[in-house]
């Protein structure tokens, strides 16, 4: 795990501009930095040692006759496959990384390499005899990547951080997306001007001229597929896990009471590996500490409980926001977590993220397709008549129930989506924005599938996955220098989930997972789950109240410039109980961010 960056121009590139982007990462990477130039590019990396830690590892690295160039971000989980076929082609290896691999796949398929690859990556290829820069990112966003271009010149980074400049402003859709969903949806960035570089795309830079391209889509699920006639998701979870142990360093596993973790910890068990399960616990009570510990006994793991004190969550929380790539209203908990893992020595973990979208584990795909059936009997309803049920829906007690309602009148996958995972809604936004933001839902992707389970899937896939989970996920972590890997959304798993979505026993769902992985998991599918939450309900009404506060006024300054009475008022009914304190953190998050 490390971080990248670069510059390329048909003129001399900056050399002490791309150390500046290097030196901001270094969280990323404190093994190892380096620099190299070339006429029309120049390549950054900081090195996380995890697979070969030797310095003849390090990077920005080349194939044999130095003329194609990589720096590399990630983990390639089928490299010892791949190096064998590029041996058996004539290619030499220097290293026993998972990173040389991809100057010889190059060598052999130019850009469609990336389909030779089955990991979490961002990279960069410079070949220097085509001075061309290829720019990739893996299936579904694990790996971030960032770039800005200005003319014939194109610069990029692991993170928005990097790239910026003083002279930077604020861009106005993203902001409003942020303020409705709570991250920033690709391929825009909160900043102007720095794109990101979507999940399963590519992007070439040659002579000043940039292409981009996808080169992976998600495939719809396939609504008639039986595992009797696939491969067992059985058989491909316990290779994903496998592959996902290599490494030159201690891994460790994030261990929950939840199904999805428990599952690693049943496929640590079944694969004999030495793993030690870290559990955190909040000082207010144990949570699923002794829900997990127990669970790692029965299946013989070692297991640590970490406890966290909410003072020093408090005092730490500046940094904590500034950590973020951009602002979310997520974030807090996995920046915690990581901290305490990479305290105890820990520089790989095993994450469960991902079981949810892959295996309908969410809310979502149960309420969207509902209101999205109740929004098509709402548009037999006449314009008045919408008018007055929306009138009303602003009256409602609860959030989550003026939220269903207007996005019901309203109609349509996004809305309804955007009801569920949103942390306003349109109404509220419109008026925070004075309706200068639009419906706050720009870049959100929507994808209509064969059949409404398949639809809300592409939707998770390609918003809340790759946009706020992956993205905070990485970020969090990467700034303990912690690399969290995800079994659960290994490029084959995701192609059996998706494939046949029910078994033999025709089971669907979180069953599917648990039945597949082992029999004493089904008895928790349905059970509810405890979960790590920070009390943000309760630090709102008490020591966070002031700089929350503090925070929502500064989003009435010229560059956000929401409304300062809307703000107001919304704090009011947070404080009479009609506003949920989700979507007070969020503006305070983002408030807290801009300083930062």
């Amino acid at each position: 795990m490390c971080g990248i960056s670069g510059e390329v121009s048909r003129r001399q590139p900056t050399v002490d501009v791309v150390r500046r982007m290097a030196d901001t990462q270094t969280h990323r990477g404190p093994d190892a930095s380096a620099v190299r130039q070339w006429s029309q590019c120049v390549l950054g990396h900081n090195r996380l040692r995890i697979i070969d830690l030797s310095p003849g590892a390090d990077q920005p690295m080349t194939n044999e006759d130095e003329t194609v160039w990589v720096v590399f971000n990630g983990e390639i989980y089928n490299f010892i496959g791949l190096r064998a076929e590029l041996v058996t082609a004539g290619h030499t290896f220097q290293t026993h990384t998972d990173t040389e691999e991809l100057v010889h796949l190059y060598e052999e398929h130019g850009p469609a390499m990336v389909e030779w690859l089955r990991g979490m990556f961002a990279f960069a290829i410079w070949d220097d005899r085509a001075h061309r820069l290829l720019l990739a990112r893996d299936r579904l966003g694990m790996k971030p990547l960032y770039y800005r271009r200005d003319g014939h010149k194109l610069r990029f980074a692991s993170e928005v951080r990097a790239l910026r400049t003083a002279s930077d402003s604020l861009d106005s859709a993203a902001l409003g997306a942020c303020l409705r969903l709570g991250w920033v949806p690709g391929p825009s960035t909160i900043i102007a001007g720095i794109e990101e570089l979507p999940p399963g795309h590519l992007l070439e830079w040659q002579d000043g001229e940039v292409q981009l391209r996808r080169w992976w889509q998600a495939p719809h699920r396939d609504s008639g597929g039986v595992e009797a006639d696939r491969e067992p998701l059985a058989d491909v979870l316990v290779d994903a896990f496998r592959r996902h142990l290599v490494a030159d360093v201690p891994v460790g596993l994030f261990l929950s009471s939840g199904v999805d973790s428990l599952a690693l910890g049943y496929l640590a068990a079944r694969a004999g590996a030495d793993l030690t399960g870290y559990t955190v616990a909040f000082d207010t009570g144990p949570g699923e500490a002794r829900e997990a510990a127990s669970v790692a006994r029965h299946l013989g793991l070692a297991h640590e409980t970490i406890t966290v004190s909410g003072a020093q969550v408090l005092a730490e929380l500046p940094r904590i926001v500034a950590d973020l790539a951009q602002p979310s209203v997520d974030g807090v908990n996995t920046w915690v977590v990581s901290r305490a893992v990479r305290q105890a020595g820990l520089t790989v973990a095993l994450s469960g993220l991902g079981g949810d979208e892959l295996f309908a584990g969410y809310s979502t795909f149960r309420r969207v397709p509902r209101m999205v059936r109740a929004g098509r009997l709402a548009r037999g309803l006449t314009a008045p008549a919408r008018a007055v049920i929306g009138q009303a829906a602003q009256r409602l007690p609860r959030h989550d129930l003026r939220r269903a309602a207007e996005a019901t009148t309203a109609g349509g996958w996004s809305a309804a989506y955007a009801a569920m995972r949103g942390v306003t809604g349109a109404a509220e936004h419109r008026r925070l924005t004075t309706g200068r933001g639009g419906e706050g839902l720009a870049g959100l992707v929507v994808a209509p599938g064969v059949d409404p389970l398949d639809t809300v899937t592409q939707m998770e896939l390609g918003n809340y996955l790759p946009y706020q989970l992956l993205r905070d996920t990485d970020a969090m972590s990467m700034a303990h220098s912690l690399e969290v890997r995800v079994p659960l959304l290994d490029d084959a798993v995701l192609a059996a989930a998706l494939r046949a979505p029910v078994d033999a026993e025709g089971r669907r769902g979180k069953a599917r997972l648990a039945a597949a992985v082992h029999p004493e998991l089904l008895a928790r599918v349905d059970r509810p789950k405890l979960t790590f939450t920070l009390p943000f309900d309760r630090w709102l009404a008490g020591p966070l109240a002031e700089p929350a506060r503090a925070a929502l006024d500064r989003l009435a300054d010229p560059d956000a410039g929401l409304a300062r009475t809307e703000l107001d008022t919304l704090w009011r009914r947070w404080e009479h109980g009609q506003v949920h304190w989700r979507t007070v953190w969020a503006l305070a998050a983002l408030g807290l961010w801009l300083d930062a």
